[in-house]
């Protein structure tokens, strides 16, 4: 994180830059080979065995390669205490009956969709739902918990 801090991959327009840099046949993941590239070119410091390894983290779904989420959330790490609770807060406002599932009922009651609500509350579902499933397969049920809005956020 400090590595690429360091190199201008403050943010997340940052980091999507250090990424695209990194991405040498523009196929919008890292393979091994440049991963290793990335992590020499940013100086990070480990060795070329550490730097597999680390990579085998990254690659959260075993598919081989490093998307931008993937390495988002590698780089990220885990969120500090004061962002858990923010998150705990932003979502029990939203989640009125206290179940711990957001629906569509429950985001209908927090937001003022300008487009119809039908289309924004998908969408806002959709999103939080897809993040969470390109590392939990087959999760996907068309409503929020705790730890897929986490995930999110």
């Amino acid at each position: 994180r400090k590595a690429l801090a360091k190199r201008g991959g403050r943010g997340i327009f940052g980091l999507g830059r250090q990424f695209k840099i990194a991405d040498d046949d523009r196929s919008k993941s890292l393979c091994l080979e440049e991963f290793i590239k990335c992590v020499h070119d940013f100086r990070v410091g480990i060795k070329p065995a550490d730097a597999e390894r680390l990579y085998k983290v990254f690659d959260r779904d075993g598919s081989g390669s490093i998307d931008y989420d993937e390495f988002l959330r590698g780089v990220r790490g885990e969120m500090n205490q004061f962002r858990t609770q923010l998150c705990k807060k932003a979502f029990a406002i939203m989640d009125k009956d206290g179940s711990g599932v957001l629906n569509a009922d429950a985001i209908r009651q927090a937001y003022n969709a300008k487009k119809t609500e039908d289309e924004i509350l998908g969408e806002f579902l959709d999103t939080v739902e897809q993040h969470y499933a390109n590392a939990h397969p087959d999760s996907r049920d068309g409503k929020v918990n705790i730890a897929e809005w986490n995930e999110y956020y």
